[in-house]
């Protein structure tokens, strides 16, 4: 039976009781999933900081071998020329390190 069904059923202080055990159970639900969250977005951050500390090396060298002084994201680009895009070749040489 819902704590609204009750409400008639039972008396007023027993009601308020189930109402306050109710609120606090959501409260401590609340809480916990917080607290899952945080541990997710910890482990996510210190995850995505491993492979960056994996694959900078490898992503370094590349540019010196190729006289290369910066990378852009190619998210962040509006238009340029397709040869221009050294994913693949960074991608292979990142697989082949790792394989």
């Amino acid at each position: 039976m819902t704590i609204k069904n009750k409400k008639n059923v039972i008396s007023e202080d027993a009601f308020n009781k189930e109402v306050v055990s109710f609120q606090k159970k959501v409260q401590e639900l609340k809480t916990e999933k917080n607290k899952i969250v945080k541990n997710y977005n910890d482990l996510k951050r210190k995850e995505i900081e491993n492979v960056f500390k994996k694959i900078s090396p490898i992503i370094n060298d590349y540019m010196e071998e190729n006289s290369i002084s910066i990378l852009l994201d190619s998210k962040n680009i509006f238009m340029g020329s397709q040869k221009s895009n050294l994913t693949e070749d960074i991608l292979d040489r990142i697989n082949k390190k790792f394989k």
